[in-house]
C-alpha cells in the first residue's frame, strides 16, 4: 500500500473520530438545553465526554500522522467503550445492543488498519512495544457480536457467542503461529 493511500486511510480514520466527537457533544448539548426530552445518568454524562474528547485527540493526532495521535489512537479508541458498556450493564433499554454493535464494529476495523505495518511505518512506531494492542481488536470484534445478539438471544447465549469467537479467533491465531514457528 502506497504512503499516499496509507495517510488517506488515517485520515478517514481521523474524520470518524472527529464525527463521533461531534455527534458525542451535539447529543450532550441537545439534551442539557432540552431539545432532546430524556434526562441522563451521569455515567451517560461521562460517556458522551469520553467519547467527545478522545474523538477530539485522536482526529488532531491522526490527521497529521503523528507518533502520539497514534498511540492515543490505539489506546483510547477501544478504552473509550468502558463507560458505554458499563452504563449498559447498569442499565439496558432493548435495542440498545444493536444500535451500539455497528460502531464498535467501525471501532474495531479502524483499530485494526491502525496496528497494520504501513500505518505504524507512517506514524514512526516500533510494533514490539504495542504488540499486546492487537487484542483490543478481537476484544472488540467480541463485544460487537455480544450487542449485536444480545438483543435477540439474551445475556447468557450472547455471551457464549461472543466467548465461543474469541476462543475459536485466538486458538487459530495460536495455532498459525505455532505452525510457522514449528517449520
Amino acid at each position: 500500500m502506497s504512503v499516499a493511500s496509507t495517510k488517506a486511510w488515517l485520515r478517514l480514520i481521523a474524520l470518524w473520530s472527529l464525527l463521533c466527537s461531534l455527534a458525542g457533544t451535539g447529543f450532550l448539548a441537545l439534551s442539557w438545553v432540552g431539545v432532546l426530552k430524556m434526562s441522563l445518568k451521569p455515567i451517560d454524562v461521562f460517556n458522551l465526554f469520553c467519547i467527545s474528547f478522545s474523538g477530539l485527540a485522536v482526529f488532531a493526532g491522526l490527521w497529521r500522522c503523528q507518533p502520539w495521535g497514534w498511540r492515543t489512537s490505539v489506546l483510547l479508541i477501544p478504552l473509550s467503550w468502558l463507560p458505554g458498556v458499563v452504563g449498559m450493564l447498569m442499565t439496558y433499554n432493548n435495542g440498545q445492543g444493536l444500535l451500539s454493535a455497528p460502531f464498535v464494529l467501525i471501532d474495531a476495523i479502524c483499530l485494526h488498519y491502525l496496528i497494520r505495518a504501513e500505518a505504524r511505518r507512517l506514524c514512526s512506531i516500533s510494533f514490539t512495544l504495542w504488540s499486546p494492542l492487537t487484542w483490543g481488536v478481537w476484544g472488540l470484534l467480541s463485544l460487537a457480536l455480544f450487542l449485536g445478539v444480545y438483543d435477540a438471544v439474551g445475556t447468557f447465549d450472547a455471551a457464549i457467542a461472543a466467548l465461543a469467537f474469541l476462543f475459536v479467533t485466538t486458538g487459530a491465531k495460536w495455532a498459525k503461529k505455532r505452525l510457522a514457528t514449528a517449520e
